[in-house]
């Protein structure tokens, strides 16, 4: 009983860090977006370097799949950056950023799909190279860097 629990842990975890996130406002630098979508850029090359070097191979239906997932996320990536209430600070005239309550569903939602399809059953779903984490890797990417431009643009007409 307490290890089927256990595994929703994470999740709990992570709603009560968004919830606290949306509750105060955080000052967004315009000239720090680039560094999210660089550091995933570096853990996917990474990744990419360990699956050449297992000879991780994947066909024509999985490479759709990852260009899908990547197209995706970047869709997501724009949903999430116009899902944040951007203000000026009056006092300060830095821009701040809070999480609004549909950025929050789409995190959450995200983080359960993950878990559901981990836990589905489904053959290669947990597979280390398999198409389902390539296309998880796909998906971080197009989201974060959909996101940060976004951002960058949404600021830049604040400005």
């Amino acid at each position: 009983m307490h290890s089927e629990l256990l595994r929703y842990l994470p999740l709990l975890i992570a709603c009560v860090l968004l919830i606290r996130r949306t509750q105060r406002p955080r000052v967004l630098r315009v000239a720090t977006l680039w560094i999210r979508p660089t550091i995933v850029l570096c853990v996917v090359a990474l990744y990419v370097f360990g699956a050449i070097h297992s000879h991780a191979r994947l066909d024509e239906a999985g490479i759709a799949i990852v260009l899908a997932a990547l197209a995706g996320g970047a869709v997501i990536g724009a949903l999430r950056a116009h899902a944040i209430h951007l203000t000026r600070n009056s006092d300060t005239g830095l821009i701040e950023a809070r999480l609004t309550t549909w950025g929050l569903l789409i995190i959450i939602g995200w983080i359960l799909a993950r878990m559901a399809l981990r836990q589905s059953g489904w053959a290669g779903a947990t597979a280390p190279f398999g198409v389902v984490s390539v296309a998880f890797m796909a998906l971080l990417v197009g989201t974060v860097t959909a996101q940060a431009i976004m951002l960058a643009r949404r600021c830049k007409a604040l400005a």
